[in-house]
């Protein structure tokens, strides 16, 4: 309790502890103290406790990114800063929290607003991708080399595509930013893989990622630009501690992967695998069948490799699709 004073009156302020969570009691109660103060009431008495900081608050959505009542006192704090980013928040919020139907001139306005802010505030969002210019007759920025989806002011997917110094340019600074500090969903499309571009994504943490998709071209059979073992770093538990979901598309050496998702920590805590066009042999199956995934829900694998796979594979996943046409070119062997 905290006892204020004005004139000869008192005023005393409790966290309310009938409120649906504490942040949102401590809240209430810190922006009434705040109140009182601008008003002229002076403090004389009680605990002097300060307002619920940025870095507590992003601890709570740390633990709970998907509270919308964190999400919207965070988004409180910063607009009561003067920063825009806080007002995006709200807004998203609102619209998050506006019932689906019967509200759609309120949410077109707000839609507008959005956008509107994101354009004006750019930088202040995406940083250096906000205010380089990639293309001047179109008037296109680098952050909109990232196809995003936002979630009440936090990027939660995003997908980039590109060449690989396209990728490379924008891959640390993605991973930097305040909005994507909860990213779960990465999708990487490169025109042309270099083991660089791989290098590039494990050198960061993704520290929410539950999804990864490592996408290629296709031109021909004996086309797979993407060695599967270049993505072995990124599987580490200090990269990405919380994926849950893989899939890579057109690769080659793709036994590599198997054998570091049967003997990595990722293992145990994986639940949808997806080789596409993929290039295996008896050695990467076998790796695949003896190890322990236990939380795995899906296994999809199309591409070349042994017969029997399926069977070898039957355990694995209760969904089940194994589409391998054999393969005589064995092993294409790039380090």
């Amino acid at each position: 309790m905290r006892i204020f004073e004005r004139a000869g009156e008192r005023v005393e302020v409790e966290i309310d502890d009938r409120a649906t969570s504490p942040i949102r009691a401590k809240w209430d109660a810190d922006r009434e103290c705040r109140r009182l103060v601008a008003e002229g009431w002076v403090q004389i008495g009680g605990m002097r406790e300060e307002a619920a900081s940025q870095p507590a608050l992003l601890a709570a959505l740390a633990a709970q990114p998907d509270d919308l009542e964190t999400l919207q006192i965070y988004g409180d704090s910063l607009a009561e800063r003067g920063d825009p980013w806080g007002q995006i928040i709200l807004i998203q919020h609102a619209l998050e929290t506006l019932p689906r139907f019967g509200h759609a001139e309120r949410r077109d306005a707000f839609q507008r607003e959005d956008i509107r802010l994101r354009f004006m505030h750019a930088t202040r969002l995406w940083g250096a991708l906000g205010e380089q210019i990639v293309d001047e007759p179109t008037q296109k920025y680098a952050a909109d080399l990232v196809d995003a989806t936002w979630r009440c002011g936090f990027v939660r997917s995003a997908h980039l595509h590109g060449m690989p110094e396209e990728l490379e340019m924008l891959i640390a600074p993605l991973a930097s930013l305040e909005i994507t500090q909860f990213l779960r969903t990465l999708v990487i499309e490169a025109a042309l893989w270099e083991r660089r571009t791989c290098d590039a994504l494990a050198a960061q943490r993704w520290p929410h990622l539950e999804a990864l998709e490592i996408r290629s071209p296709y031109r021909d059979p004996g086309d797979r630009v993407l060695d599967a073992r270049w993505l072995v770093p990124l599987l580490a538990p200090e990269i990405t501690p919380k994926l849950t979901e893989l899939c890579v598309t057109v690769s080659h050496s793709t036994d590599g992967l198997c054998f570091a998702l049967a003997t990595n920590p990722i293992g145990a805590r994986l639940r949808k695998l997806t080789l596409l066009d993929a290039q295996l042999t008896e050695e990467g199956i076998a790796f695949l069948g003896g190890g322990s995934f236990d939380s795995l829900r899906s296994l999809k694998i199309t591409g070349t490799g042994p017969p029997n796979t399926k069977r070898l594979l039957s355990r694995l996943a209760p969904e089940l699709s194994i589409d391998l046409r054999l393969g005589g070119a064995g092993e294409i062997d790039e380090t």
